[in-house]
């Protein structure tokens, strides 16, 4: 449907969740184009956590059928919860990018991948906290969430403008376009791709915080190097299992008119890099949906659509040291790439491999 659409759609929606998780003291650390990660800390924080999944599932089912003029939409969601220690990095070069990784992430992640639509799945270590009214049957790696859970309301106040400048934490290809103006949502064509980096919970139960975060300091300004040097866009970060991701863009926020090329000549120097970390990478092309959305206190600008969702999977299935790419990507390149062909697979969300 048309890009005013979909951003309203997005806006009222996370406009009516993000006031319910923020009552019950949430953090919201980062976007993940549809998704959220939501950080809950201090004494009862696992409670307020449970009692903030219920109600924004309650709130989604109170907004109910979206009238669109491609018919009429429901909304889902899926949540999984962990509790215990997490892992925080500030990292990178050319900007400063906060990684959320660690045992803790990974074990968030494994919650909301088990969890389909409609169910908050927390983890074993969450459930010894509830009382045994809230916990359901065992789902997977996880237990669902039941029943109403008793927790303190905190109340949600928008934060003030921060006075320091945090030009510094944004990504430079987006801080140019920001600082420009509002950028208008957009349908239009762009290369995505999805950086996986691997092995970090190993590494810091090896080595350490301190060695981690060097390593990690090492890719991250590495993959911005790549982007920097070839126009292209260094996105977001997102958790991921056993590491995190990073995703990449190139046509937007600004189109160069070789952006496959720019793209496949990023992650080629990326693929490369030296790093205790194994990196998996999927790329595609097509048109996606790009623009801020969120409410006004809390925005982001985000790339969505099944193009975005298709450079995921390949992603989840390249092998350590693989670059798997459509070859819509490579039918873009002017600059010609030794490849192998890979037999056809099966992803989530195609019937087709």
């Amino acid at each position: 449907v048309g890009a005013e659409e979909v951003t309203d759609v997005i806006d009222n929606t996370f406009g009516r969740l993000l006031p319910s998780a923020y009552s019950f003291g949430a953090t919201l650390l980062k976007f993940g184009g549809d998704a959220m990660l939501l950080f809950f800390t201090d004494e009862g924080h696992v409670l307020r956590a449970c009692a903030a999944a219920l109600e924004m599932r309650q709130q989604l089912r109170e907004i109910g059928t979206f009238t669109t003029t491609a018919g009429k939409v429901t909304l889902r969601m899926s949540v999984g919860i962990h509790s215990g220690l997490f892992d925080f990095f500030m990292v990178g070069q050319s900007h400063r990018e906060l990684i959320v990784s660690g045992p803790g992430a990974t074990a968030t992640v494994a919650m909301e991948s088990a969890a389909t639509a409609g169910q908050i799945l927390v983890s074993p270590a969450t459930a010894d906290f509830l009382p045994l009214r809230n916990r359901g049957v065992v789902r997977g790696p996880g237990v669902l969430l039941r029943g109403r859970v008793e927790a303190e309301v905190l109340g949600f106040t928008p934060a003030p403008t921060a006075s320091p400048d945090l030009a510094h934490f944004i990504p430079p290809a987006l801080r140019q376009v920001l600082q420009a103006g509002e950028v208008e949502p957009e349908h239009r064509p762009a290369a995505v791709a999805f950086v996986h980096f691997h092995d970090l919970d190993d590494l810091l139960n090896a080595g350490g915080s301190e060695k981690t975060t060097h390593y990690l300091d090492e890719l991250i300004s590495a993959v911005q190097h790549a982007t920097d040097r070839y126009e292209t866009t260094f996105l977001a970060t997102d958790i991921a299992s056993g590491g995190g991701k990073v995703i990449l863009t190139a046509g937007v926020p600004v189109a160069s008119g070789n952006d496959e090329e720019q793209m496949l000549l990023a992650l080629r120097q990326i693929s490369v890099f030296a790093s205790p970390f194994p990196i998996s990478i999927g790329v595609n092309w097509g048109p996606v949906f790009a623009g801020e959305v969120g409410p006004s206190y809390r925005r982001t600008y985000t790339v969505m659509g099944d193009v975005v969702n298709l450079a995921a999977r390949l992603m989840s299935k390249a092998a350590p040291g693989q670059v798997l790419t459509t070859p819509e990507v490579l039918d873009g390149s002017r600059t010609v790439f030794e490849t192998s062909h890979v037999e056809p697979f099966f992803v989530k969300g195609k019937k087709r491999p």
